[in-house]
């Protein structure tokens, strides 16, 4: 604690950045405790991949359990003066509050978990880091900055010092002792990181091991079947999985109805996405139909089902499926950009010029809406349709001069326009580190065959079809390699 506030009497700046991020944080300050996962889904107007119509791992967020158990009366009012003595400048005062308080009620984390759990929201690792670092010292038998410290070290990818971290913890928890109920809650920390970095290691068995742990410690869910199921399959029992997802399936009809975004893929959704990845492509298939058999009504599973025929090259079978995602979740943002781009893959271009003109009149901002608009309207063969699309991919790249995607609309955009050497070099520039799209391979290819070079066009589309993610323009680079 002495140290921490050491930090603030270098210099007026550095006192005055810290007292901003401090503001910051208390306008918006909670105290709830750390949550299991977060699903989230992306987009992406011209392909998609498996990570933009999926729900993704969650993202490991820096928070502490401090003080998330029930405080008395008492102790409320004397967190609520030191973070008001923080707001007013007067950091002496809550220097002094805070010792005074973890002084009287030694159950209560050390104060330097409390200001690491003031800080959390304002994302400066280096920050916390800091506070950490100088509550470990401080308090040298207490297990929960170290816990902490491994859950940074994890999202910034520091694997082996996170194990060593863990290790310390683990070691130093064994022996606390003061507050049970503490105890308990940083178990169930210590536990959920540690499963984070054997499943980031790939350590299936001891991933298994903790999935038992965590079930027996906080008792059973459909989160902790799942990781057991996960860690079973990995381990090539692949039945001995599938009825634990199909337990945790039933595990979660027994809680109070969630909203659709809170609800886990069903255990035959699961499945599939494991085959996928195993790669068993047919396994995952027999799956991901039972799943949608089953639930047709399930946001995610219609997701996957969509992401399914489009890299079956199935644009046909992918375009009902989307239709209903927009209808039945209307507020759920990427369906009209969903059906708008399989639009793009039909070869609706009308369709597809009205659904990305809503977009950018709900959102003008939407780059991926405006490069679709921009590709919908050149393939209509109308001048002045074309003439607007060259606007739009213009405007597009003149707004992030960084951006891949909208540099190659603007090549192919200027291809159908005729200006084959401007074209040329805009698709230059949306290759990156030497990583070419599989639609800007196309778009290439397009220009060494008017230049010729059939060779080189041959080449750009085979690298186009043999790409793993779906683009609209596949059945053309097909047709044109065939011809060539």
């Amino acid at each position: 604690m002495k140290i921490f506030f050491n930090l603030f009497n270098f210099n007026f700046i550095s006192q005055l950045i810290c007292l901003i991020l401090l503001f910051l944080f208390l306008t918006s300050c909670n105290n709830n405790s750390p949550k299991e996962s977060k699903t989230t889904s992306g987009d992406s107007s011209e392909s998609f991949t498996d990570s933009s119509l999926t729900p993704t791992p969650p993202e490991i967020t820096t928070q502490t359990s401090a003080p998330s158990d029930p405080v008395s009366p008492e102790v409320e009012q004397e967190l609520e003066k030191a973070k008001n003595a923080l707001l007013n400048s007067d950091l002496t005062n809550a220097k002094n509050i805070l010792n005074n308080l973890c002084q009287k009620h030694p159950e209560l984390p050390p104060s330097g978990i409390i200001l690491t759990q003031f800080f959390a929201q304002t994302k400066n690792s280096n920050i916390i880091k800091t506070i950490l670092d100088t509550t470990a010292n401080e308090n040298p038998n207490d297990p929960e900055a170290y816990i902490i410290l491994a859950e940074i070290a994890l999202q910034q990818k520091e694997l082996t010092a996170a194990e060593l971290l863990l290790k310390e913890a683990e070691s130093k928890l064994i022996h606390y002792s003061i507050n049970q109920s503490r105890k308990k809650n940083l178990t169930s920390y210590l536990l959920r990181i540690q499963s984070s970095l054997a499943e980031i290691r790939g350590r299936w068995k001891s991933y298994e091991s903790l999935a038992d742990k965590r079930i027996n410690h906080d008792g059973l869910s459909n989160n902790l079947l799942r990781q057991k199921g996960i860690a079973l399959f990995q381990q090539n029992k692949d039945s001995e999985a599938e009825k634990l997802f199909l337990n945790a399936d039933n595990l979660n009809k027994n809680k109070p109805q969630q909203n659709n975004n809170e609800q886990p893929l069903p255990a035959e959704a699961l499945m599939s996405q494991l085959y996928a990845k195993r790669g068993n492509i047919e396994k995952s298939k027999q799956f991901l139909n039972a799943a949608l058999g089953k639930y047709p009504n399930s946001k995610d599973v219609i997701l996957l089902s969509i992401q399914s025929r489009l890299n079956e090259n199935k644009p046909e079978e992918a375009q009902p499926l989307a239709a209903k995602l927009l209808k039945d979740f209307p507020d759920f943002k990427p369906a009209k950009k969903i059906l708008a781009t399989i639009a793009l893959y039909l070869n609706d271009y009308n369709s597809a010029e009205k659904l990305f003109q809503e977009l950018i009149i709900d959102t003008p901002s939407d780059s991926q809406a405006i490069n679709g608009l921009a590709l919908a309207l050149c393939e209509q063969n109308d001048t002045k349709k074309l003439q607007r699309a060259l606007d739009y991919a213009k405007n597009n790249v003149n707004k992030d001069q960084q951006n891949p995607e909208s540099w190659s609309v603007l090549g192919w955009i200027l291809f159908k326009a005729n200006q084959i050497e401007n074209a040329k070099q805009a698709l230059q520039r949306s290759i990156v580190s030497g990583q070419i799209s599989p639609a800007t391979a196309f778009y290439l290819a397009n220009i060494e065959k008017l230049a010729g070079n059939t060779e080189n066009a041959k080449q750009l589309l085979t690298k186009a079809l043999q790409a793993n993610s779906p683009f609209a323009k596949r059945k053309d680079a097909e047709k044109l390699l065939k011809e060539l």
